[in-house]
């Protein structure tokens, strides 16, 4: 029969350091075996404790994986899943890290970990190197909407002899050089803005072909960015847009199209202010100075977390930044 379990068994076990264990002890958590004439070699631990950890923590490991696990699994940097889960606005439940701790964690569930992974590879989409909708020598641009007569709408599309035209109500196909000669045509907007000079970096969105969010965003790409100011192409069953990061003059100003924007951003974020629409960075990357001494202990405690000290600082900040939203 097990009389206890030793510093490396329990390590195992738990998936803690051996600090860690030594703070379990010094809690009164865990009980060492006394053995004052050494006769068994090595220090043990009573089994009745440390079965009762490792039944608490695989209650906490069913509620769900660590962003860590995650970002193994995918193969991307934790920062990425972290990104993510603040892009989708994902109500991921927090989690102690360890049993007993007080630090928190994300406790990752396989319908969150679906959703995460899913957009993950919406990510890895190929970025288009320049807007493939653009059309210079007619100086229009794959479905843009025009007028007929002042009342109709019609959007620009291609046939299967890749001509650029209009499809009629009858089915029939004109070209574009030959309606603008017969029918009164004009743009509905203007598809051209000047180049903007904003941020660095892109935003990325993806749609796919045919809902009706798909023509909504591309009216707003084309009317408050202009051709100019975003890269384009159809991939598969999807539109593929780049949009530069910096701030574009409202041309439209609705909530709704935010939201429907916002909601097939795979990269990035896009927010309304002052009558602009602002595309930029999902992160901020800062400088962090500390005391020799505050480092060691920081490190340590990554250490213990079996965290990078990069991952443990983003993930300190990021259950900070949790607490103060839900103060507010």
């Amino acid at each position: 029969m097990r009389e206890g379990y030793t510093l490396k068994e329990i390590a195992d076990l738990l998936d803690v350091t051996v600090p860690t264990i030594y703070t379990y002890e010094k809690r009164q958590i865990l009980q060492r075996i006394e053995d004052p004439h050494r006769l068994k070699g090595t220090t043990l631990y009573e089994k009745e404790g440390v079965e009762l950890l490792v039944e608490e923590k695989k209650k906490l490991d069913d509620m769900g994986i660590t962003i860590s696990e995650l970002a193994r699994r995918a193969g991307v940097f934790a920062s990425k899943i972290r990104e993510i889960i603040r892009a989708l606005n994902l109500q991921v439940p927090m989690v102690p890290s360890n049993p007993h701790s007080s630090r928190m964690r994300y406790a990752i569930t396989p319908e969150f970990e679906k959703k995460i992974l899913a957009h993950l590879n919406q990510q890895t989409t190929k970025r288009a190197k320049k807007n493939h909708l653009f059309h210079p020598s007619f100086d229009v641009a794959l479905y843009q909407t025009f007028l007929v007569g002042g009342e109709e709408k019609l959007r620009l599309k291609t046939d299967r002899k890749e001509r650029v035209g209009f499809e009629l109500k009858n089915g029939y196909f004109i070209p574009y050089v030959q309606a603008i000669r017969t029918l009164d045509i004009e743009p509905l907007y203007r598809i051209h803005r000047k180049k903007s000079e904003g941020q660095n970096g892109f935003t990325d969105i993806a749609v796919p072909i045919g809902k009706k969010a798909f023509y909504e965003i591309l009216d707003f790409l084309y009317s408050n960015c202009g051709v100019e100011n975003f890269n384009a192409d159809i991939v598969g069953d999807q539109l593929v847009a780049s949009v530069r990061n910096a701030e574009y003059r409202t041309i439209q100003t609705n909530d709704d199209t935010l939201k429907l924007l916002q909601q097939y951003i795979i990269n990035g974020k896009l927010e309304m202010r002052n009558d602009h629409w602002i595309f930029g960075r999902t992160e901020k990357s800062v400088q962090v100075h500390m005391k020799p001494e505050d480092y060691l202990l920081f490190k340590q405690a990554a250490q213990d977390d079996k965290l990078s000290f990069k991952n443990w600082i983003e993930n300190a900040l990021a259950e900070k930044a949790n607490e103060i939203r839900n103060r507010e």
